[in-house]
């Protein structure tokens, strides 16, 4: 028998699917294209920009790329720049890596 919150579980990771599937759906060829990236980053450190519109589908790509079986072995580092008087990109890259 389910406990109540392994069903609770069970009613949240429904939606969290179709919001999934919708999101690879509209943006097929731009995962392909950042997986292909990806790919071809290989073992060097590779820095890769990626222009998100909301904050509910960065998550959501994050969490594609986390899961997916081709980045198991890749290590993401998310780097917020909000400062909108940022001039030098190079240094605060090296700062936030530390």
């Amino acid at each position: 028998m389910l406990s109540k919150k392994q069903s609770n579980q069970s009613q949240v990771t429904p939606e969290l699917n179709l919001e999934k599937e919708t999101f690879v759906q509209i943006n097929q060829q731009s995962l392909a294209e950042l997986l292909t990236f990806i790919d071809f980053a290989d073992t060097q450190l590779t820095i890769g920009f990626v222009a998100v519109n909301f904050a509910e589908d960065r998550n959501t790509l994050i969490e594609i790329l986390n899961n997916h079986p081709q980045c198991h072995e890749i290590q993401f580092e998310l780097l917020n720049f909000a400062d909108p008087n940022l001039r030098f990109l190079r240094d605060e890259i090296i700062r936030d890596l530390k």
